[in-house]
């Protein structure tokens, strides 16, 4: 398992581009196109050194992992102008502005295929894509991926179970607070590569009901995930979907979240699993 950061786009656009084609990522690459929760708007930036855009992923060139308003401010600031370009299915966890833009959707290729819940199709069924419907707890066919979704706690939020064709597996489990016990029971049956948890409100207290967690709850989690043998073994947890009001400068955010046993995402952090 890697880390990675392209701190200079360019460098990281040619070693790719070189190999691949018009393809950024290899198989088996993670990109992190944004960590922040919805509190980091472009206002943000104005008085901001460091800004977060609104949390978003790429698996492998192909797959998006929800599409809000900064996914292409990401390809743009990065260099990176074809980056969505072989981007072939989407899934969008919840309706919600950080993560859902209908814009950007209209930007993607065309004919792409979405998994979501049907109050968030019924928005996009205009355009030229399909729609393929993910009833929780049901393993469904996603091109090369097979998507088992499970209830967040936080509405009617979508978190998703993501294996690849060579078997690895993914957790994304943005926008939720603690896990429901249905969710906890499916999540049980798998061992994980990687696990992706909402880290929202900081050392805030008392976040119980606010749909996302503090810092102590994804610690909490943490144990729980261990003690039930939830990661292969080089499997790692990653937090994200940082408040900008509730969590510090990105090298203090790292330190608090390592000291819970996790990763803290960044804009532009890839993982090779």
């Amino acid at each position: 398992m890697k880390l990675g950061l392209f701190f200079n786009a360019k460098i990281f656009y040619n070693i790719h581009y070189a190999v691949l084609g018009e393809r950024y990522l290899k198989d088996n690459e993670l990109l992190f196109l944004g960590s922040g929760a919805a509190d980091w708007t472009y206002n943000a930036r104005l008085y901001k050194l460091y800004f977060r855009r609104n949390c978003a992923l790429l698996l492998n060139g192909d797959l998006l992992i929800d599409c809000g308003p900064h996914i292409y401010d990401f390809a743009d600031k990065n260099g990176m102008p074809h980056l969505y370009d072989n981007v072939t299915h989407v899934l969008i966890s919840h309706g919600h502005p950080d993560h859902f833009n209908i814009e950007n959707i209209e930007k993607l290729p065309r004919n792409i295929t979405v998994g979501c819940e049907d109050s968030i199709y019924l928005k996009i069924r205009h355009l030229p894509l399909s729609h393929i419907d993910l009833p929780l707890h049901t393993a469904v066919k996603f091109g090369d991926y097979t998507v088992t979704s499970v209830l967040a706690n936080h509405g009617s939020t979508y978190n998703f179970i993501i294996e690849t064709g060579d078997g690895k597996k993914i957790f994304y489990g943005l926008d939720s607070g603690p896990f429901i016990s249905s969710t906890w029971e499916e999540l049980k049956k798998h061992k994980f590569d990687i696990m992706i948890l909402d880290c929202t409100e900081g050392k805030m207290p008392n976040t119980e009901g606010f749909g996302h967690n503090s810092v102590d709850m994804v610690e909490k989690q943490i144990r729980e995930i261990k003690e039930n043998g939830m990661l292969t073994e080089n499997g790692i947890i990653v937090a994200s979907h940082f408040s900008r009001k509730s969590m510090p400068g990105p090298k203090k955010t790292e330190k608090i979240v390592r000291e819970i046993g996790a990763v803290a995402a960044y804009d532009g952090m890839k993982i090779n699993f």
